[in-house]
């Protein structure tokens, strides 16, 4: 005999509708476009402040008019010359930042503006964020063409910075826990960069410059595969990962990879080392004792001097049996607006590491210190 089915009474199932109604549902994200004079004109841009009613523009930029909502999923739009202040006691949460059109953008004021992890600021506009306080939660993505200038008094960085496009610059310097350059000729620009670990440029394409100073116990590593271009135009002052006994300060590991020299590393010492190891890496000097007084050891690759005739004075030691003292020519204007074809002198001591050893220049190339045989 089959038991009667269960009756549920009226009570429970209008509780068990407003439950179900009232079940909350994820933020959806979007866009919002600043427009800080909200209905007076149909223009965008201009000057306001961020968590004013009726700023932002939902979806376009004649979307409809609205205040910035809470949610962090959502991404701020600045479509023409602009200036948002967030001010004391007011934080800003979000997920992106976008600027294009004609103008410059400028965030600012004395609250704080925070990009969740996954954030992509692509910046087409100039492009200044000095807010009191800013902080990246995770990893965070530049792209875009022009320029994005990070001037805040307290800035902070949670994740992985992937740098692909266009100019990041740090005037203050900074922390970030590591650095990804991409293939689409990325610039950074600033103080001191720290890091944890080393500097690793494994771009496969295009040219990065370094106008910033890269500081800390790390090492600037050139790897991965293809033909592109790293090109240090400051001194920076790494000084080689914590108890590492040679003081390594720079390897160029990638087979046919390309890093140029164009401003002095004065800070490197006796103490430090540099390696050019990939089998055809290319180390560009663009400035005179462009290693500081930092060993080079040559285990393959070769040199190149600019259209000046350049003076190395680092020690030179080769290792392994196959080494060459090799110096090249290239008919390439990257970082020089000229060619590498210029004479290079010597003037340091060379050790060839007691193997016969292939000496193959295609320009002068003059040893003027001591040369020994291990």
């Amino acid at each position: 005999m089959r038991k009667p089915l269960a009756k549920l009474s009226k009570a429970v199932l209008m509780t068990a509708a407003a439950l179900i109604t009232c079940a909350p549902t994820a933020a959806k994200a979007a866009t919002y476009y600043w427009d800080a004079n909200g209905a007076v004109t149909t223009a965008v841009g201009g000057t306001g402040n961020w968590d004013t009613a009726n700023a932002w523009r939902l979806t376009s930029a004649t979307g409809t008019l609205g205040s910035w909502p809470g949610s962090s999923t959502n991404t701020a739009y600045f479509s023409a010359t602009s200036s948002a202040s967030i001010n004391s006691g007011v934080s800003i949460t979000l997920a992106g930042l976008t600027t294009s059109g004609a103008g410059s953008v400028s965030i600012n004021g004395d609250g704080s503006l925070s990009f969740v992890s996954g954030s992509v600021l692509s910046i087409s506009d100039p492009t200044t964020i000095s807010v009191s306080n800013l902080s990246f939660l995770g990893a965070w993505t530049k792209t875009g063409t022009d320029t994005l200038t990070i001037s805040s008094s307290s800035w902070s960085s949670a994740g992985t910075l992937t740098l692909t496009q266009g100019t990041l610059s740090l005037p203050g310097g900074g922390y970030i826990p590591s650095i990804i350059f991409g293939n689409s000729s990325p610039t950074l620009n600033g103080g001191a960069i720290t890091t944890n670990g080393d500097f690793n440029f494994t771009h496969t394409a295009g040219a990065v410059t370094i106008n910033a100073v890269l500081a800390g116990a790390s090492r600037i590593i050139d790897s991965g595969t293809g033909s592109p271009w790293v090109g240090l135009r400051a001194a920076s002052t790494v000084t080689g990962q914590a108890g590492d006994p040679a003081g390594l300060v720079m390897d160029m590991q990638g087979a046919t990879k390309n890093m140029a020299i164009m401003a002095a590393q004065s800070n490197w010492t006796a103490a430090n080392l540099v390696k050019l190891s990939g089998s055809d890496a290319r180390l560009l000097l663009g400035v005179n004792n462009a290693l500081g007084a930092a060993t080079l050891e040559i285990s393959g690759g070769r040199l190149f001097s600019d259209n000046n005739a350049r003076v190395l004075s680092s020690p030179i030691r080769l290792a392994g049996s196959t080494a060459q003292l090799r110096l090249s020519t290239w008919n390439d204007g990257t970082f020089t607006g000229g060619t590498w074809e210029g004479d290079l002198t010597l003037s340091g001591s060379v050790d060839l590491g007691a193997a016969p050893r292939t000496v193959n220049t295609e320009q002068s190339l003059t040893l003027s210190g001591p040369v020994t045989n291990g």
